[in-house]
């Protein structure tokens, strides 16, 4: 018996292909343009013989892939679309009524659709008129004549943007460029339904902005399909959540998620028919409210942003970075890449990139910087400036990051960050003797005892209540190794400060403490516990060492915070360094303030709890005084082994290691406008500005001074000039591009004194990043992280550019989205 053999898939369509070229229409009388006609296109329809493509004459030629394919004239148009006998519906292979596409209950009839009954193929006449004839955009140029599929086919031609091109074209040709209402129809339907469309994504895209600025999670783990908006009791997730609060509101988010839900409930019906319920995915549904549609709408705005960010840095020509990486909570060490430049008179603080690290070598990291600098088409030879921390990874004179960047800059300056040596500087200080340690471990146990059970935390909340006020209500501060002022904050909430103490807690805690010791609610270990901090606390050797480290943190409190700020101002942030440490050396022998502060601090605390003290003690009888001690002199003791001790340590700690580039400073001191005074009467040394020479040789030392001694002079009038040019918005307009102290001023604002932007960065990462969100990919985070920290940038990004692009990703998103 003779097996039946099976065509193979790619035969049949070659042999569908070939009938299809065998069968090149042209315009015969078969063909059956589906009209309605008005007295106008009456006028210019007339009869048209089997040759009409051959005595076209040409008028336009376009170039195509397969050779120059000519438009037709206007008169041999009005022979083309000419009129001819409809074709009995009974002779049709397929439904007349696909003539008619019905839109909103409205019938509105496909004109552009003919037939021809020799090769019983549907052809579009204007694709005909205007389309190459071996062009492949469209098969209704060629002969449609899949039958089984032709619904769909005829709606995905109408929304082409080839289709429509040729509908303009015809107008443009026929009409003379003006529409007459039986085109515009068609076309402002077109219109009506993109701008549906492109409004429906606006107000997607507002949804991601606003949770993106508050780095809050988009999706929930379930309950995402369209089929389950309709249920409020499930948590859908904050984006979904946000989108079914917005169709409350709005009408054309309430009939999209309508129109949605059911065509997503239909999908899910015939999946479980077919037995596929358990089948994930849209299909081919548009909804705007994937997954995958989210994202890319992220990471178009990221994209976006880093374009703005590359133009900006281009203008600027010269940036300097700050880098730092920290661990997240999966155990990936992310490098945070802040970068800082100078655009239209304005600093800037932008976050580049925070990339996975898997090299933590000083060459590692420089070749991830680089990586990344390339990557956005950022030269690295004009980075002028890093500022890092002191790890030997940054900070190495031979294999760290620093040197790395030196040799490849010309010129390029490495600031230890301004913050961090701070930081160095105070915990040097407060680990240079036994009662300094005492003191800060002393902090450290009373917040960990009040905030370690909820029994004593309520016996303190009661005092302070009590005593205080629920609105003055303070909390003890644990003390961490990461936060620059938790010393200074966990001394200041218990002794206040050090020229107002009254805000103090020190009553409050000794008062609760009392209550704890006599309590009979606490077992004998958190009695003792109790017992013994409050000895320890009433010690005048303790209230001493307080007022002590308060006496320096008024110093440093200040000094810290502002080197915490955003695009931190280098002139003010030496001068700060300077006058503290001048500051530091006057009271390093006024030894009698502090003992006045806390005499004072004392006998308005303590007075009464000492009186009692001194009735209910019981002295053995080999027992000493403090005054039996090893000084005559206690406070003499306390004055050379504690107080002098911490002044010199934090004064010399200030000393050592603010010196670096001490000679770049003290030039860059000429340009702070306080000293022009100066200037202007005495005029500048000759080794003034040496040291920027030294670092920016493509600066003219010579004409620099000049411009800086004429600048100085007519400072007054030019702050003048400038109130009274208000409207003025670059004041680099006052001077020219090649100017010698602009560009000094220029380079100088660009240098990062800190790099305390990285440490923000990872402050939003620990939110955005966190145990619920610990999957998220590295793309992904990256993205995040822009939205929550360039919030400004990301409101300023237009919208309409956004649907533009996202409508690239594919041939449906562009023919439900673009006009034309």
């Amino acid at each position: 018996m003779e097996k039946r053999r099976y065509k193979s898939g790619s035969l049949k369509r070659k042999e569908r292909q070939e009938k299809k070229n065998r069968s090149q229409p042209i315009a015969t009388s078969a063909h059956i343009p589906i009209v309605s006609t008005s007295d106008k296109e009456l006028d210019i329809i007339s009869d048209i013989n089997s040759e009409a493509h051959d005595v076209i004459e040409p008028t336009q030629e376009k170039k195509c892939t397969t050779g120059i394919f000519q438009y037709p004239s206007r008169d041999n148009l009005k022979q083309f679309f000419a009129e001819h006998p409809f074709q009995p519906v009974s002779d049709l292979p397929f439904d007349a009524r696909l003539y008619e596409r019905n839109t909103m209950n409205d019938s509105v009839p496909r004109n552009w659709l003919t037939y021809n009954k020799e090769n019983k193929c549907l052809y579009c006449s204007y694709c005909l008129a205007f389309e190459c004839p071996k062009s492949d955009s469209s098969s209704f140029v060629h002969g449609f004549s899949d039958y089984r599929r032709i619904s769909q086919n005829l709606a995905v031609h109408e929304s082409t943007t080839t289709h429509v091109r040729n509908v303009h074209q015809y107008i443009s040709v026929v009409n003379n460029g003006t529409l007459d209402n039986f085109f515009a129809s068609s076309l402002i339907q077109k219109k009506e339904k993109v701008l549906k469309q492109r409004s429906i994504v606006m107000r997607i895209i507002d949804i991601i902005k606003m949770l993106g600025k508050q780095a809050v999670s988009f999706r929930s783990h379930r309950n995402e399909s369209a089929y389950t908006l309709d249920d409020e009791a499930s948590n859908h997730g904050n984006f979904l959540a946000s989108v079914q609060l917005m169709a409350k509101y709005d009408t054309i988010i309430a009939a999209h998620i309508s129109a949605v839900q059911k065509k997503s409930y239909q999908r899910m019906k015939r999946l479980k028919h077919q037995g596929k319920a358990g089948n994930k995915g849209r299909g081919g549904l548009i909804t705007y409210l994937s997954k995958t549609t989210v994202n890319r709408l992220i990471h178009i705005m990221k994209t976006m942003i880093q374009e703005r960010i590359n133009h900006e840095v281009f203008e600027a020509k010269y940036y300097s970075i700050q880098v730092d990486s920290t661990q997240d909570n999966t155990i990936i060490d992310q490098f945070s890449i802040i970068i800082r430049y100078v655009h239209k008179s304005i600093v800037y603080e932008r976050l580049l990139s925070i990339v996975p690290c898997n090299d933590g070598t000083g060459q590692g990291l420089f070749n991830l910087l680089t990586e990344k600098l390339q990557h956005l088409n950022i030269d690295p030879k004009n980075c002028i400036s890093d500022s890092t921390d002191g790890a030997a990874s940054y900070y190495g004179e031979y294999n760290g990051l620093q040197s790395k960047l030196a040799d490849m800059a010309d010129q390029h300056v490495h600031i230890w960050c301004y913050a961090h040596v701070l930081n160095l500087v105070v915990t040097e200080t407060t680990k240079c003797c036994v009662s300094a340690v005492s003191f800060f471990n002393l902090l450290q146990n009373l917040a960990t005892f009040i905030n370690g059970s909820y029994k004593r935390m309520f016996v303190w909340i009661g005092v302070v209540e009590k005593q205080l006020g629920q609105e003055n209500m303070k909390r003890l501060k644990l003390i961490g190794e990461t936060r620059w002022s938790g010393k200074s904050n966990a001394a200041t909430t218990i002794f206040g400060h050090f020229n107002d103490p009254t805000a103090s807690t020190f009553v409050n805690l000794l008062t609760c403490l009392s209550m704890i010791q006599d309590s009979d609610k606490f077992d004998a270990k958190t009695k003792h516990e109790a017992t013994y901090l409050l000895q320890s606390l009433q010690k005048f050797e303790t209230i001493l060492t307080a007022f002590t480290y308060l006496y320096i943190f008024e110093t440093t409190a200040p000094l810290s915070s502002y080197l915490q700020t955003n695009c931190l101002d280098m002139f003010t942030a030496w001068s700060l360094v300077d006058t503290a440490t001048t500051k530091l050396i006057e009271q390093k022998r006024t030894f009698h303030n502090v003992h006045s502060k806390a005499f004072e601090f004392k006998q308005r605390c303590l007075l009464k709890e000492e009186k009692n003290e001194k009735e209910k003690k019981k002295r053995m009888a080999d027992e000493v005084t403090n005054d039996e001690g090893n000084s005559s002199d206690p406070l003499a003791d306390f004055r050379i082994t504690v107080f002098n001790l911490i002044m010199d340590r934090i004064v010399q700690s200030l000393q050592s290691r603010f010196i670096h580039h001490k000679q770049l400073y003290k030039d860059l001191s000429w340009l702070d406008p306080a000293n022009f005074k100066i200037i202007a009467e005495k005029g500048l040394d000759d080794i003034a500005l040496d040291g920027v020479v030294k670092f920016f040789p493509l600066i003219n030392r010579g004409n620099v001074k000049l411009e800086l001694v004429s600048f100085a002079s007519n400072f007054d009038i030019l702050k003048l000039l400038l109130q009274i040019s208000e409207s003025e918005d670059d004041s680099s307009s006052y001077y020219t591009t090649n100017d010698n102290l602009y560009e000094l001023y220029k380079i100088v604002s660009t240098l990062s004194v800190t790099r305390v932007q990285c440490e923000r960065t990872f402050s939003k990462l620990k939110i955005v990043k966190n145990r619920l969100r610990n999957t998220l990919s590295a793309e992904n985070l990256d993205n995040f992280m822009f939205l929550s920290i360039e919030k400004q940038m990301l409101d300023d990004l237009d919208a309409e550019e956004i649907i533009n692009r996202y409508a690239q990703a594919s041939k449906g998103l562009n023919r439900l989205l673009i006009y034309s």
